[in-house]
């Protein structure tokens, strides 16, 4: 599954019932700060991809990150399952 468009796909449900609309990243290593996504918005990323990978709750609480890739990384590597595609996990959160 290509991570960039998950993240992308994740970040437009984070944002789906927000004032400002989102817009997709090129590339997961920009700073954080640049991703159109706030504090909150941060947040919300790293319980959905938790959710999608089955990531337990006391290990996502402690993810640090400052780039789309770092957490994505911090996912992958503490992740229990892995959705059959970009379908499948979209519909675990929405």
């Amino acid at each position: 599954m290509d991570k960039l468009e998950l993240f992308n796909k994740v970040a437009e449900v984070v944002k789906l019932n927000s004032v400002t609309k989102y817009k997709p990243i090129s590339t997961l290593d920009m700073p954080w700060a640049d991703t159109n996504l706030d504090s909150l918005d941060a947040i919300m990323m790293c319980v959905y991809l938790s959710e999608i990978y089955n990531v337990e709750e006391e290990t996502s609480k402690e993810f640090v990150f400052t780039t789309p890739r770092e957490l994505i990384d911090l996912v992958e590597t503490n992740k229990t399952t892995e959705p059959e595609s970009l379908d499948a996990a979209i519909a675990g959160i929405v």
